[in-house]
C-alpha cells in the first residue's frame, strides 16, 4: 500500500485510508454539490464521506500516479521518511489533533494537555 498527497483538485475514494488531514486552519470550507433525496445539496467534503482535497495524504494500493499527465500532477507520492509525524502533530492545535485522533479511531481519554495528546495520537499509531 502507498501513501499519496493529494495536490490539486477533489478526490473521492471510499476505500482509501486517511493517513493526514492538510492543517484544519489551511483549508477553506469546501463543499460539493450532490443530490440528496432528489434535491441539489451542499455536503462538506471529509474524508469520512471518501473526499480528499488538495494537502490531504492518503494510502491505497492503487497507483495514483496514472491519474497524472505532464501538464496536470494531481497526485505525489510521499516516502514515508520524508515528513516525520512528530513535526506534523507537533504543529496542529490541540482542537486539529483532537479532529485528527477521531478521524483514526484513537480514543484520547481524560487528556487535555497538547504534549499528552501527541503521546497517545504517536503511541496508537506504532501500534
Amino acid at each position: 500500500m502507498a501513501t499519496w498527497e493529494l495536490l490539486r483538485g477533489i478526490h473521492n475514494d471510499k476505500s482509501a485510508k486517511l493517513v493526514s488531514r492538510c492543517s484544519i486552519k489551511d483549508q477553506r470550507a469546501i463543499t460539493e454539490e450532490k443530490i440528496v433525496d432528489q434535491q441539489p445539496t451542499r455536503v462538506l467534503v471529509t474524508p469520512e464521506n471518501g473526499t480528499y482535497m488538495p494537502g490531504d495524504r492518503f494510502s491505497t494500493p492503487k497507483d495514483m500516479s496514472r491519474h497524472n499527465d505532464p501538464s496536470n500532477t494531481r497526485f505525489q507520492k510521499v516516502d514515508d521518511m520524508a515528513e516525520p509525524v512528530e513535526e506534523t502533530l507537533q504543529g496542529m492545535t490541540i482542537q486539529e489533533l483532537r479532529v485528527h485522533a477521531e478521524s483514526n479511531g484513537i480514543e484520547l481519554g481524560d487528556n487535555t494537555r497538547k504534549d499528552d495528546i501527541i503521546s497517545v495520537i504517536e503511541a496508537a499509531l506504532v501500534a
